[in-house]
């Protein structure tokens, strides 16, 4: 397995726990930003690499990666002035990921998001944030398209 701590001791190219378990997958990740970014805020140009990375760190699968993007045209950030902007990613996820994993998680976003917001980091007070919300498997339930309902008769 690796030594630094990092994929929770997974040895290169194994996988995340949860993969080909035939459970809920995730993530879902919630962008939001404040309406003064400077770079276009165009959902392929961000979530595409967002996907990638995030499906390369081997944590999740890039098909089941779910984003949406929010801008927030009335907010206030300290004082006030216009000159301060923010972009917080939020990655919900199933429980019971180890602290190396979570780290592996928002460490990826970060990275990536600095690079998509380059401009409104050098041209204004630009605060870029990941966070990790958790949710336990039991408080969570979903069918999707292709699966068929149980309770229906055919």
């Amino acid at each position: 397995g690796r030594r630094d701590g990092i994929g929770g001791g997974r040895a290169p190219g194994e996988k995340a726990p949860g993969f080909g378990e035939g459970v809920a997958r995730m993530p879902h990740l919630y962008l939001e930003c404040s309406g003064n970014i400077i770079e276009p805020l165009e959902p392929g140009r961000i979530f595409a690499p967002l996907h990638a990375a995030l499906a390369a760190a081997g944590m999740f699968r890039l098909q089941d990666c779910k984003s949406r993007l929010i801008r927030r045209d009335q907010y206030v950030i300290g004082d006030g002035s216009g000159h301060r902007a923010f972009v917080t990613l939020e990655i919900a996820t199933f429980a019971g990921k180890s602290e190396a994993e979570k780290k592996l998680i928002t460490q990826t976003a970060l990275d990536v998001l600095l690079s998509c917001f380059e401009t409104s980091l050098a041209d204004l007070d630009c605060d870029i944030a990941v966070r990790i919300t958790e949710i336990e498997r039991a408080a969570y339930a979903r069918r999707r398209s292709h699966e068929t309902d149980p309770d229906r008769t055919p």
